[in-house]
């Protein structure tokens, strides 16, 4: 659907089960959300089918990020419409096989997410990155995409949560 100059960025299929398994199971991939980690394969077929259908429901939704010249798949994100503090967001989210992590494609397939969200998709609405506070990859993702902090949201969601707020208009 998307591509960046190392990744094409895929709308979520079940035929990724496996390889999303195998990042939604790591303990390391699911350190700061332990309690999502996946048990078994079954979690993630249902993962999957939930983001089929919203993307079916609205367009967008979370895309799967595949490395071109290995073809494989090395993580997941995109956005979903959430409200919160009384304003609609999106929402955004990514993962990434521990193994591809430090490579610079978490914020390549994100830049590219972003923007398609923004200019073909809804330009109105503000983007959001939600994170726990211990999360540094994380929090220095958003600092490179051009978020700012906003302390009075810590902790709004859940203990230890920290929120990042953009507007691209």
């Amino acid at each position: 659907m998307l591509e960046s100059k190392r990744l094409t960025i895929s709308k979520p299929k079940l035929s990724f089960a496996e390889e999303l398994y195998r990042i939604h199971s790591n303990k390391l991939a699911t350190r700061y959300t332990p309690k999502r980690r996946h048990k078994s394969i079954d979690d993630t077929k249902k993962m999957l089918k939930e983001w089929e259908q919203y993307w079916n429901s609205n367009s967008y939704g979370y895309f799967i990020f595949i490395e071109k010249e290995s073809t494989n798949v090395i993580g997941s994100g995109g956005a979903k419409k959430m409200e919160f503090a009384n304003k609609e967001y999106f929402n955004l989210y990514y993962r990434l096989d521990p193994k591809a992590t430090g490579n610079g494609y978490a914020i390549e397939a994100m830049v590219k997410i972003l923007n398609w969200l923004h200019y073909e998709i809804d330009n109105t609405l503000p983007f959001v990155i939600r994170t726990d506070k211990s999360n540094l990859a994380s929090i220095n993702l958003a600092h490179k995409l051009g978020f700012q902090k906003d302390a009075n949201f810590d902790n709004f969601t859940d203990e230890g949560d920290v929120f990042f707020f953009k507007n691209l208009s």
